[in-house]
């Protein structure tokens, strides 16, 4: 035996198809319909001399001391299958040979070519398949000019000596290995390693269909397209004239696709580029192909520059293209997934045939003739699914074809059909135009770029007017005096009693001396009191300053000093507790002002709309809370817009139950939106929503049909087992909502109402009401008169589906932070959008528009971590353990240089971390996946309802990777794997929950490791399983399951039965035939 390594290229390849047996990605070949009688004979003689020619084709591998090596077999056969399919109709023909083409392949069994032939009446389908592993594009068409030229003469009775070719296969793998032992080598990989380091360019593709991630090229789909004749001549024409190619051209016009529906700026392409450089590789059978990764950057400049930088760039990595693509990503070793770790898509252009289309695609419908034969290609799909994006250029008589290959797994048909019409778009424009300006091709048209406008904004909305929320409560007051206006745990107030305490609280705030645009704090609890101080406050003009009573001292300090307020207002039990309230006005003081007082002592207090009526002070980035202020016209709007976008007045009765800490402005909308409906507002104590029968009573009881809270509230309410109740209207805001959040909100709720908004934007700016058909949540469009835009790192609009951040801007918007100059400045701006001047506000939020316009809230810039090489959106991760059965609740976070996972689960049970893990690793990317998973009771909140971060980094919870710095005292099965781990890594530095590849692990090495477990511990392990388990302790647990228990035989479906029953198969099916064919 003659054995010989393989080549880099290859050796990807076999590594790729042993990761995902079942695949047939790399299946490649030819179908045709062949007018000629069927002649069995003489079909047998052509593939025998075939065989005879192309030694390659009898190549067999085997596995030797973890390596993978190949030799040629001489006594090797090929499969030869004749089926009948006269009987069948043109659907089941084309299904039956597709069938047979996407038979998968076992590498170290099954023969490399396989022959089908399917004759017919007056001609024979010949379907050809060869293993990528074997033979590259340029190899299918030399084996079918060589079965032309030998059917020919065999047919007219020449018995032709064929001229084999020997060994040029393994000629080029010793070239290879030459290569990159010279002194060469080092200048030519240091060319990539500086272009490919410290870059992250990696496309966030999505998945628009829910499926694991596991192997997610594992279904393909294309969509065809042509490019008209017209513009066929243009591009010709250009690339003449600036003395490029096609293949330039179409390449940077799909770089510019790629930025425009991702949002880059710059991206990496993988090109397969030729290495048949020497005259003998010319017609041997073969994969001399490699990878490039060629990066590409849209900077300033028209399209022409950009042809001829992308020129450049080709032609410099062209002379660095024998530097295997598989070593490019051992030496820059970027995180690795499971597959691309470097590029995610590929462009593929296919220069035009001089004799034949027939090469292309079998896609022909019409007859060609080839030295006298009579051909027609015949539809195979083959190659979908090698990436899961990939662009085929295709150059013939008539002008360019693409072909756009997917993976239906990720991609819906609509999107790439979306893809096609702008990349057509795109060709267009630039054809027409070829120094138009790259930052007009962001978009696919001028109609994209409107509608986003029009999507930023609701339509404009005059509401009667106001200059406060006091004013109209006190239309609602005169004509319902005795309706009930708010209630709590303790007592109920009507409109009237309540419009006397707020007169009364405005006198004694009068008296002492509290002037219009004065700060006054209010202390207190979650009573009806807080109300009356808020209005009391609005009625003189000054502004409401919320304080929870549970904030600490420094918090309370800081903001008594920031404000230098001169009025505190709280509670008679409270002011007893606290020193610094001992100056305080309690409500019940105020109430014991005499009602002729009221009358007598009323002063007529002019306040307007553009005067300020509260500052909430939120979480400040320095560790101190800043002030939001905001106007009277801002609340007014707010709470006009709310009342017509969930449709209260059509609802008999308006009663909102409030939870939410009175420092959350969140809690303006409980405590005035139902007032300004002469509705009613209750307020309930937040121990009630875990109690879920108490819940349901107090509900029942006070009549709710209104309810909001944050994601972490309702996770919590659901949690607690409460069953719901249909008749209530649910908000839900403040955090992003995850998919499952808003399946459970509408199996127990009337109507759901996703909201969002920032403090700085007056509570909500914008809305959604959620449905069940919804496949993506979303946050909706402004509230009226509001705007929101999601905006480029230039601050141009952001193309459809592209993430960008979001800025907020309108009536809405908030003065600014209080006595906070310089960050106002840096938060609110001016800056020109279509033309116009308008102020925004920077939310920090990323968001990005959905193609039906509306917006989606993706992350925050200060969740968006940075973790080896990697962007990485601690929202995305949260949404996916969320979908893991019997988490309530969880939080990803950054610490120190580590993911870390906060779970909420009930259970207690040994496996659980391993079940977590395996569930992150088929919808998660390693780069994504937790390095430790904590369990905890309750995830910590702050007093606003949102998830207490700094809090959470503080709990000690259960570690829930046991496993961790135990080897010595692990068990048996363990310690195997672990010595063999050592043997072929070279060192033991490693605990049993490291993951292979991030301790000196490779494509090869886990393929070493596979044979080593399976000859070792005598069970059979898939290469899949070594990237799935990728740790000491999920191997070491996956090898319990596959093996029997002690005493017992192997089961039956080990490796070498396998192979053996496969074996038998394949004898069998060689020389196969119909009884009634000849």
């Amino acid at each position: 035996m003659n054995k010989y390594n393989l080549s880099y290229g290859q050796q990807s390849l076999y590594f790729l198809q042993e990761l995902n047996p079942s695949s047939t990605a790399y299946n490649v070949g030819i179908a045709f319909e062949f007018f000629q009688r069927f002649d069995k004979q003489l079909f047998r003689l052509v593939f025998d001399k075939l065989m005879l020619k192309h030694e390659i084709l009898k190549t067999k591998f085997f596995k030797e001391n973890g390596e993978i090596y190949q030799y040629i077999d001489e006594g090797a056969e090929y499969d030869f299958v004749i089926e009948d399919i006269r009987n069948l109709d043109s659907v089941e023909i084309s299904n039956k040979i597709n069938s047979d083409f996407h038979k998968s392949y076992d590498l170290l069994v099954d023969s490399l070519l396989r022959v089908y032939l399917y004759p017919k009446e007056s001609y024979v389908i010949v379907s050809i398949v060869l293993h990528h592993v074997i033979a590259d594009f340029n190899s299918v068409e030399i084996f079918m000019n060589d079965f032309i030229t030998i059917y020919d003469a065999l047919a007219n009775g020449h018995d032709t000596v064929v001229r084999r070719i020997e060994t040029p296969y393994k000629s080029f793998v010793n070239g290879e290995r030459q290569f990159i032992s010279s002194n060469r080598f080092p200048e030519k990989m240091a060319f990539w390693e500086n272009k490919l380091k410290v870059t992250d360019t990696r496309l966030d593709f999505g998945v628009e269909k829910k499926q694991p991630q596991e192997f997610l090229g594992s279904r393909g789909a294309k969509v065809e397209f042509e490019i008209n004749s017209e513009e066929n001549k243009k591009i010709e024409q250009l690339c003449l004239s600036i003395h490029i190619s096609p293949f330039i051209f179409f390449l940077t016009v799909y770089h510019l696709l790629l930025c425009q529906v991702y949002g880059r700026r710059d991206t990496i392409v993988g090109v397969p580029v030729s290495l048949r450089r020497a005259l003998k590789y010319r017609e041997a059978i073969g994969n001399f192909v490699n990878l490039l990764p060629i990066k590409m950057e849209s900077k300033n400049g028209n399209f022409v520059e950009m042809l001829k930088t992308v020129n450049s760039t080709f032609v410099e990595a062209m002379l660095h293209k024998r530097v295997p693509y598989p070593l490019m990503v051992e030496k820059i070793n970027p995180n690795r997934d499971k597959k691309d770790p470097i590029f995610q898509t590929t462009f593929n252009y296919l220069s035009k045939r001089t004799d034949s289309d027939l090469y292309i695609d079998q896609s022909l419908d019409a007859k060609q003739t080839i030295i006298g034969y009579s051909i027609k290609g015949f539809p195979v799909k083959q190659q979908l699914d090698q990436m899961d994006l990939a662009l085929e250029l295709v150059e013939n008589r008539e002008g360019f074809t693409g072909i756009f290959k997917y993976n239906i797994g990720i991609f819906k048909q609509s999107k790439i059909d979306d893809y096609i019409s702008r990349y057509k778009k795109l060709i267009s424009r630039v054809v027409n135009h070829i120094e138009i300006d790259l930052q007009k091709l962001r978009y696919a048209d001028d109609n994209e770029r409107r509608e986003l406008m029009t999507a930023s904004k609701r339509r404009s909305k005059i509401f009667k007017e106001y200059s406060n929320v006091v004013k109209l409560i006190e239309e609602n007051t005169a004509k319902y005096p005795d309706k009930i206006a708010v209630r709590d745990m303790y007592k109920t107030l009507t409109y009237g009693q309540m419009q006397i305490c707020i007169d009364s609280l405005a006198y004694q705030l009068r008296q002492r001396g509290i002037k219009k645009g004065e700060p006054v704090i209010v202390y207190m609890d979650k009573r009806a009191e807080v109300i009356v101080a808020f209005l009391s406050i609005m009625k003189i003009g000054a502004v409401y300053v919320p304080v929870d009573i549970s904030f600490p001292k420094n918090r309370i300090n800081y903001i008594l000093e920031q404000t230098a307020s001169t009025a505190i207002i709280t509670r008679e039990v409270l002011k007893e507790q606290e020193e610094f309230l001992r100056e305080a006005i309690t409500v019940e003081e105020a109430l014991e002002v005499p009602l002729h007082y009221l009358a007598t002592n009323a002063e007529s207090i002019s306040v307007e709309s553009e005067d300020s009526a509260y500052i909430i002070f939120t979480s400040g980035s320095t560790g101190k809370p800043k002030g939001v202020e905001v106007q009277h016209r801002a609340l007014i709007n707010f709470l006009q817009s709310m009342s017509e976008l969930l449709n209260l007045r059509k609802k008999e009765k308006v009663n909102i139950g409030g939870i939410t800490s009175i420092s959350f402005d969140i809690s303006i909308l409980e405590f005035l939106l139902p007032l300004t409906l002469g509705g009613e507002t209750s307020l309930l104590t937040k121990d009630i929503i875990t109690t879920p029968h108490l819940f349901t009573k107090v509900l029942e009881e006070f009549g709710i049909n209104i309810f909001q809270g944050t994601s972490t509230t309702w996770t919590m309410i659901l949690g607690s087992e409460w069953q719901g109740k249909k008749e209530l209207d649910v908000l839900v805001g403040g955090e992003m909502v995850s998919k499952s959040l808003s399946n459970q909100l509408l199996s127990n709720f009337s109507k759901v109402w996703n909201v969002y908004g920032p403090t700085e934007a007056t509570i909500w700016a914008t809305i959604k009401q959620l449905s069940v058909t919804d496949e993506l949540i979303s946050a909706g469009s402004p509230i009226h008169n509001m705007e929101a835009y999601v905006l480029d790192e230039f601050y141009e609009i952001a193309p459809k589906n592209i993430t960008g951040k979001l800025y907020l801007s309108g009536v809405g918007l908030a003065v600014g932070y209080f006595k906070q100059e310089i960050l106002t400045q840096e938060r609110f701006f001016d800056i020109e959008i279509d033309g116009c001047q308008k102020r925004i506000y920077d939310t920090g939020d990323l968001a990005k528009y959905l193609d039906n316009g509306e917006i989606q809230i993706v992350g925050r810039t200060d969740d968006q971590i940075k973790l080896s090489g990697y962007r990485i959106e601690l929202g995305e991760i949260e949404n996916i353990l969320s979908d893991f059965p019997g988490i309530k609740g969880n939080t990803v976070l950054l610490k120190g240089d580590k993911l870390v996972a906060y779970i909420v689960h009930e259970e207690e049970r040994n496996n659980l971390s391993e079940e977590i893990r395996s569930f992150c690793s088929q919808n998660l990317p390693p780069y994504m996946m937790p390095s430790e998973f904590i369990r905890i009771n309750q995830i910590p909140l702050t007093p606003n309802q949102k998830v207490d971060k700094k809090k959470l980094l503080s709990l000690e919870g259960e570690v829930l990777s046991k496993t961790r710095g135990k080897l010595a005292d692990s068990p048996s099965s363990y310690q195997k794997v672990s010595q063999i781990w050592g043997d072929i890594l070279g060192h033991w530095d490693f605990d049993a929950e490291d993951n292979f590849f991030d301790i000196g692990g490779t494509s090869l090495l886990a393929m070493s490791l596979q044979q080593r477990l399976e000859e070792e511990l005598q069970v059979k392990v898939g290469l899949s399983e070594i990237f799935t388990y990728p740790t000491i302790s999920g191997l070491s647990n996956f090898l319990k399951l596959q093996t029997c228990e002690e005493g017992t035989e192997m089961p039956s479906h080990s490796g070498k039965q396998r192979r053996k029953n496969r074996l038998g198969d394949i004898r069998e099916r060689r020389n196969r035939k119909p009884s009634n064919i000849n």
